[in-house]
């Protein structure tokens, strides 16, 4: 899915209300319109209520999110930004995603409904296929752990340098 340059990832609860409160706005009744941060004062700060969060990547709009979930295209012109994700005083709902499997690259369905290991009766004998889903599993496993650490890192990282380097300038 290709992002036109003002354009970003947005996350919400799968109601389509906002992760931040549940409350503030319901990105799937404002698709078309366009939605404000509620408390705009103060300097804008990632991580903070002053800006509203998207990201260019899907997969970095989890720092705040989680699922299940909904995602939207929006656009804006980002106030505030790091590497993983962009603070907007306001933002242009454009339109849902509905397939979140292929906008993730990863089983978005199987993830929100995971089959609990302890309840499947055991194979009465252990095949090649069996050994090619452990793989599997292992290694989207390994994959999602090395996304999630790196984003976060990287989040973490940015943030404390902005700390640290205003608090040194200072």
């Amino acid at each position: 899915m290709k992002l036109k340059a003002n354009q970003y990832y947005k996350l919400a609860m799968p109601s389509g209300w906002d992760f931040y409160s549940g409350r503030t706005i319901n990105y799937r009744d404002s698709i078309g319109k366009t939605v404000k941060v509620s408390d705009g004062s103060g300097e804008p700060a990632l991580c903070t209520a002053t800006v509203l969060h998207a990201s260019k990547n899907p997969n970095d709009c989890f720092i705040g999110a989680k699922i299940p979930c909904s995602a939207y295209i929006v656009e804006g012109k980002p106030v505030v930004h790091d590497k993983t994700k962009a603070g907007f005083k306001e933002l242009r709902v454009v339109r849902e995603i509905k397939d979140l499997g292929v906008l993730f690259k990863w089983r978005y369905s199987e993830a929100i409904n995971p089959v609990h290991p302890f309840k499947i009766a055991p194979p009465k004998k252990i095949t090649d296929e069996h050994v090619r889903l452990l793989r599997e599993w292992a290694s989207v496993r390994d994959s999602v752990e090395a996304s999630v650490v790196a984003s976060v890192w990287d989040s973490v990282e940015a943030s404390v340098m902005a700390s640290v380097g205003a608090s040194v300038w200072a």
